[in-house]
């Protein structure tokens, strides 16, 4: 799929040209603000330290060849999210609070932006439009 793909995402990045360009907009203007400003508990303020490895990650999407490859970079950098969370708390005393939906879509919202994404509202069109197989019976996805 090499260089249909490279055609197709040109093509795609084009047409949404305007709705990156705004997305990028409003991600700049977020930039400065912390995990709690996302309403992440304080239990849960990682340090960005941590999160470089998501953060590098994730800014790689536009790398990837075909939707299939972009929803596993996708799913990796959550795994990664998780990991840098049980990595805050490996020296605390205790188990550590259990991670939900609730804190960890605003840290991976945080990642996202801290990732600079050029293409973020084409990824999603082109993994939207061009999933052609059942993601539930991919191996990579169990």
């Amino acid at each position: 799929m090499g260089s249909l793909h490279i055609q197709l995402y040109l093509e795609i990045t084009m047409q949404f040209a305007n709705e990156d360009h705004h997305l990028v907009s409003i991600m700049e203007t977020l930039q400065p603000l912390q995990l709690g400003d996302f309403g992440v508990p304080e239990t849960f303020w990682v340090d960005d330290a941590l999160l470089v490895e998501p953060v590098d990650y994730i800014a790689t999407l536009d790398d990837f060849q075909n939707p299939t490859e972009k929803l596993l970079c996708i799913r990796d950098t959550v795994s990664m999210i998780v990991k840098a969370v049980e990595r805050h708390f490996q020296n605390q005393a205790g188990p550590p609070p259990s991670l939900s939906t609730d804190e960890l879509l605003p840290l991976f919202i945080y990642v996202i932006i801290k990732s600079h994404p050029l293409h973020l509202y084409s990824n999603f069109f082109y993994m939207r439009a061009f999933q052609l197989s059942d993601l539930t019976r991919h191996s990579d996805m169990a």
